[in-house]
């Protein structure tokens, strides 16, 4: 980090996370493992947006043209962000392979499944003319996510993923809008 390269620090807090996943219930507690996750998710997140690491609140990444593509109806109830979730957020479009993203996240009714959000924002996302199926389906911890892709006719390719986060707390949608 002392010496600007912010993006091999950042896959380093990825590897540091992969570690303590695969010791999760081992050596780490859940709760320790969890705690630890989030903070060196969010270190990630801030390192990867260029904000110097301070503990506070990540700004993200957005662009204006992500707000010109119309957006599917979401599911759920809508709630403020939390760094748990920019980090996840982050993550997401980071394996997709984009960074430039903005999110809104939903809580969804108890036991709604990942096939029932899946069906529902497939109808959704063809209304808002993002195709009728979802170019990418992947899992994460604690979900699964899919993603639509258009790509404009000046270039950019703009993104819509949905995810859904299965926690003690609740069940969570993402909805991650982005271009590349």
């Amino acid at each position: 980090m002392a010496n600007g390269q912010l993006d091999p620090a950042a896959n380093e807090m990825g590897a540091f996370i992969n570690e303590v996943q695969a010791q999760l219930g081992k050596k780490i507690r859940d709760a320790a493992g969890t705690a630890l996750i989030a903070k060196a998710t969010a270190v990630a997140a801030e390192l990867l947006a260029g904000i110097p690491v301070t503990g506070g609140a990540t700004a993200l990444p957005t662009d204006a043209a992500i707000g010109m593509m119309s957006k599917p109806t979401p599911l759920g109830d809508q709630l403020e962000h939390q760094v748990q979730w920019d980090a996840v957020a982050l993550q997401i479009v980071q394996s997709v392979g984009f960074s430039t993203f903005n999110y809104d996240l939903y809580q969804l009714p108890a036991n709604t499944t990942w096939e029932d959000t899946l069906g529902y924002y497939k109808t959704q996302a063809a209304a808002a003319g993002w195709g009728d199926a979802p170019s990418q389906t992947d899992e994460i911890a604690g979900g699964h996510y899919a993603v639509w892709s258009v790509t404009g006719s000046n270039g950019p390719t703009n993104y819509f993923i949905v995810a859904q986060i299965d926690t003690s707390d609740g069940i969570y949608t993402l909805n991650i809008f982005g271009s590349k």
